[in-house]
């Protein structure tokens, strides 16, 4: 008896330990993260679809065999117009707040609604200019348009992605505006973060002149 509950507890203990170290091995990190803001909650199915676009211009950047683009959603915009939940209101916050600190993302995909509201905050220096500087004259020269991206602009969804209002999705895409982060200069002298903002620039670049790398099988719209 006093040997078969050593047995339960060595038991309970792997299966404890197992519990904690399963999530981390199997855990996927991506390669890239990407910044969605917009005023307007988006379907799981249609985030997944341009993800897996996206994934197609991007390289294996920590060699674990895969390449995956992470697109993070902010839910962003005027909080008195907003049907959004307030609670997921400001967890959007938090979440950008940390995302723009640490400069995880180096792609941004806004509406018009949601850059107008980190613009609040002050963007001076935060987005690069047209001509490659953290110096913008006025906010056209920080953003394009997401129909001047090519590796954009031919977005293709499969039937079922957005279900009925597939063509209301595609519409607010389209009037999407893209910017390109810049790294803060308290980032410049640190290695780590060169070579990743590096990545991202690469990235980005590849995606607006549409060279796949990683070719995939596109999804079909019938």
């Amino acid at each position: 008896y006093y040997h078969k509950w050593h047995v339960i507890i060595a038991v309970a203990a792997v299966a404890l330990i197992i519990s904690f170290i399963y999530p981390i091995v199997t855990q996927v990190h991506p390669d890239y993260n990407v910044a969605f803001l917009s005023s307007y909650t988006w379907p799981e199915d249609v985030m997944s679809e341009f993800q897996e676009h996206l994934e197609q211009y991007g390289d294996d950047i920590n060699g674990d065999g895969q390449v995956v683009v992470q697109i993070n959603t902010y839910t962003l915009g005027d909080p008195e117009k907003s049907t959004t939940d307030p609670n997921m209101f400001q967890a959007s916050v938090v979440k950008f707040t940390a995302d723009a600190s640490d400069v995880s993302s180096v792609i941004y995909i806004h509406d018009k609604d949601s850059f107008n509201y980190i613009k609040r905050s002050g963007i001076d220096g935060f987005f690069l200019n047209s001509n490659g500087t953290d110096t913008a004259d006025s906010d056209e020269y920080i953003m394009i348009s997401w129909e001047d991206v090519t590796g954009l602009a031919n977005l293709e969804f499969s039937s079922e992605a957005g279900g009925e209002a597939q063509d209301d999705y595609k519409r607010l895409l389209s009037e999407m505006r893209v910017s390109v982060r810049a790294l803060p200069e308290r980032f410049q002298e640190k290695e780590d973060k060169q070579e990743s903002y590096k990545a991202g620039m690469e990235f980005y670049n590849r995606i607006a002149e549409d060279k796949k790398v990683n070719e995939k099988t596109e999804q079909s719209g019938e």
